[in-house]
């Protein structure tokens, strides 16, 4: 069995501050798995080398650093609970991991039905590929009400491939796989989706 204690000397520790990588820059990066587990709920919990962690059920994910996994808190009707960290290092290795997740994702859930686009993973879409655009640009894309005008104007393949690609953060491979297109169609679709989006926005 290998424990939380030992999965911590396993992986590296993140530089303090470092910003979060995304879910799929996570799946899409060369950086070497040391453990994964299925849960029974369908839940996947990743652990990297480097030292992060992805959690994910369905299309959601969050993204958190191992070391910063310590004491537990939660509250019970009568009082304020806390669970020392030590107390986690020699059980099961997801354990303390998978609460995390799950409090991380239902954060996440709750700020986006109150109307906040705030995330643990502190970036919900990944736009590098927009990243030759001004802040500004990048800001008026992301506000609901012109990101699903702007998908109206796309073919409903470049539409579904936008939205499993920044929104559900599938790699290309995954949305080919689904859609039984190859992998550079699946480019395609996302550089002429980003480019009419762009035209549409800069008139």
């Amino acid at each position: 069995m290998l424990t939380l204690e030992q999965l911590r000397n396993l992986v590296e520790e993140p530089k303090a501050g470092a910003k979060l990588p995304t879910a799929r820059a996570l799946r899409e990066s060369d950086c070497e798995i040391v453990v994964k587990e299925i849960m029974g709920n369908g839940a996947e919990l990743t652990v990297y080398k480097n030292g992060y962690a992805l959690y994910q059920i369905k299309n959601r994910a969050t993204v958190f650093p191992v070391n910063g996994c310590k004491s537990y808190s939660y509250a019970t009707n009568k009082e304020d609970i806390c669970v020392d960290e030590h107390l986690f290092d020699q059980e099961k290795w997801y354990i303390r991991l998978m609460l995390e997740g799950e409090d991380r994702l239902s954060h996440n859930f709750y700020m986006k039905e109150k109307g906040h686009q705030v995330s643990y993973s502190a970036e919900a879409e990944d736009w590098d590929a927009l990243s030759d655009q001004s802040d500004c640009l990048a800001d008026r894309l992301i506000q609901q009400e012109m990101m699903e005008e702007l998908l109206q104007m796309l073919t409903n393949r470049q539409r579904k491939v936008v939205v499993e690609y920044f929104y559900m953060e599938k790699t290309h491979q995954q949305i080919a796989d689904e859609l039984g297109i190859t992998r550079p169609a699946v480019s395609d679709a996302i550089a002429k989706a980003l480019k009419r989006m762009k035209k549409i926005v800069l008139k």
